[in-house]
């Protein structure tokens, strides 16, 4: 259901292939596409401690490349909609709890809010026992068995970020679970002992955190994917610091405040008042077809 609300009915998730197809594949046939997957272009990495002058002869002879390659299949996009108006998306399962999710799709990502967004992560919703979500609306508040809200960012450059939101809760809470989340996301609580734990954290984590071996070329191949040539780790190391509530409250405010959400729902229908549902959106029950395509 976040894949679907994230880019509608054609998305990542249900693009599978069809019974029928299923069944005319054979063993043959997936062979076939292992032997032919060097006939098209592509790139050969390699970490180690020779130098490209020493290596390269060696991957020559091991690798054998076609005299020419072959044109790459059609791709297929799928981008992200646009939430204009609320909707409750819903998934009938025979379960006692209720899963929540809320999903909106915002700006085109930009490589220098990166430490606004690992801050306001933190602090709001993925620091642990340390953040405004988990703390109101599990501890103090008892509303949710699970709790995490954070400010996705893509993985490639010139597509959204996605706005991110979960609870589980018990089925009979699911209305004040759900009002409970809306009011975090409409209005971003201040505290500083959790401004300064997200901070910390922050700091920590780059400091301990080590990027080795083949790692190294993982983390410069999803940077140039983004756009970034350079470590935003340091950048965020230097810049977070500095931030305080007043920046987070206006990245809030602009990018996640009375915006409307799509609302995923999994839960059970005996257990789940449809009129509840109603209340946060234009109500769409979903069938299993449309969600695994199949």
């Amino acid at each position: 259901m976040r894949t679907y609300a994230q880019y509608g009915p054609k998305n990542p998730f249900n693009n599978v292939l069809s019974e029928a197809e299923i069944n005319a594949l054979t063993a043959q046939d997936l062979v076939n596409l292992l032997k032919d997957l060097f006939n098209y272009r592509h790139q050969v990495i390699y970490y180690g401690p020779k130098t490209l002058a020493e290596i390269k002869p060696i991957l020559e002879k091991a690798h054998s490349l076609p005299a020419a390659y072959k044109a790459y299949p059609a791709k297929t996009n799928f981008s992200k909609v646009n939430m204009d108006k609320p909707q409750v998306l819903f998934a009938n399962y025979e379960m006692v709890q209720a899963e929540i999710d809320w999903v909106r799709n915002t700006d085109v990502y930009d490589p220098k809010l990166a430490p606004t967004v690992s801050v306001f992560n933190n602090y709001f919703g993925f620091g642990g026992f340390t953040c405004i979500v988990v703390q109101t609306l599990r501890e103090s508040k008892a509303l949710a068995y699970a709790t995490s809200a954070y400010y996705a960012p893509p993985g490639k450059k010139g597509e959204p970020y996605t706005m991110q939101a979960y609870i589980q809760t018990q089925a009979d809470k699911f209305k004040e679970a759900v009002e409970g989340m809306n009011e975090l996301l409409n209005d971003l609580p201040e505290s500083e002992v959790f401004l300064t734990a997200a901070k910390t954290a922050i700091k920590n984590g780059i400091e301990t955190d080590r990027t080795k071996g083949y790692d190294i070329v993982a983390s410069y191949l999803n940077a140039q994917l983004r756009g970034v040539d350079y470590d935003d780790r340091k950048w965020t190391y230097e810049q977070a610091p500095g931030i305080d509530y007043a920046a987070l409250k206006t990245f809030h405010s602009t990018n996640i405040s009375k915006k409307p959400y799509t609302i995923c729902v999994l839960g059970s229908d005996k257990r789940l008042k449809m009129e509840d549902l109603k209340a946060f959106g234009e109500l769409k029950v979903m069938s299993l077809e449309e969600l695994f395509g199949y």
